[in-house]
Parts: C-alpha cells; structure tokens; sequence
C-alpha cells in the first residue's frame, strides 16, 4: 500500500500473490519507471494479484516502460478521483488492460 509521498521506485520487480501488486490511496503520489510488476510467476489462477496497480481516492501514479502482468482482473484499476499516467508500458495476461 502506497499512501504519502512523492515516492520513486525505478527498475524494481515487485509480485503479489493475491491482493494487489500496488495499491495508492488518500493523496499518495508515486511512479514507477522501468519496473517489473507481476503476480509471482508459475502460481495458480486462484493465487494471482487482483489488479496490478489499483488506484483510489485522489491518488497519484505514473508508471514508464514498465511490465504490467499477471492480473485476474485489471493491470490498472483506478477509482476515485486518482490520476494514473501510463507509458510505453507492456500490459499482459491480464484479463482487463485498464478499468476506469
């Protein structure tokens, strides 16, 4: 859970299993360049994230040339008043790329 910030992760590789990978709320700020976000490799259907990143409230997120995979439902999820900026971003196996 991100909440705070401005907070900077650059070429890191975060999984989750089940949950979230990221999870921004209240008035968080945060980006992510060149990461690795994905649920944990070979697990089960009932095992992966439930969205990659999801966002809430009035959140801040960017997110460049980062791998987004893995997700039962969304790779980005946002709701609220949350502000997500994604480039040049791969989106994979996920059932959703971005819900709104």
């Amino acid at each position: 859970r991100v909440w705070g910030g401005p907070w900077q992760f650059m070429d890191c590789h975060m999984h989750s299993s089940p949950g979230d990978v990221i999870l921004c709320a209240k008035k968080s700020r945060s980006s992510f360049r060149s990461c690795r976000l994905t649920s944990f490799p070979d697990c089960s259907e009932d095992a992966r994230c439930s969205n990659v990143i999801a966002t809430m409230d009035e959140a801040s997120v960017s997110s460049a040339r980062c791998l987004l995979q893995g997700a039962r439902y969304a790779a980005v999820k946002c709701s609220g008043r949350s502000d997500v900026e994604i480039q040049e971003c791969v989106i994979e196996d996920s059932l959703i790329g971005v819900s709104v």
